[in-house]
């Protein structure tokens, strides 16, 4: 069951850069299995490219590191709270997409946090 949660959270992380929403190794995704408590999310600093499923961080509610020898993302806390906030919550995604054009600096390039409820993470 938590390499399935691995599985997912790698899996989204994997989507964000494909998708133009992500800059260098910022923003992460995280993926949420609620009966057990526990989080699987992006490590810290760690590049798109050379990422894979097993190095995904477990996490439990409390932010207490569960498995993993990499550090999880900065961003850990932010995405613990959203799930002790949002009881449906299921996946969090935090993007910081590169601007469009050079020298433009817009609101898209702030910190953007997706809540995702429901059955699977999107």
């Amino acid at each position: 069951m938590l390499n399935e949660l691995k599985r997912e959270a790698f899996e989204a992380n994997l989507a964000l850069p494909a998708h133009g929403l992500v800059n260098l190794n910022f923003g992460n995704a995280s993926a949420v299995d609620r009966r057990k408590g526990i989080i699987a999310i992006k490590p810290s600093g760690m590049s798109y490219e050379k990422m894979r499923s097993g190095d995904m961080v477990l996490v439990d509610l409390e932010g207490r590191r569960v498995e993993g020898k990499l550090r999880p993302s900065s961003d850990t806390a932010t995405h613990l709270e959203i799930y002790r906030s949002f009881e449906k919550a299921c996946g969090v995604v935090h993007t910081r997409p590169r601007s469009r054009r050079p020298g433009f600096r817009s609101r898209s390039s702030a910190r953007r946090i997706r809540i995702s409820s429901g059955g699977r993470f999107p």
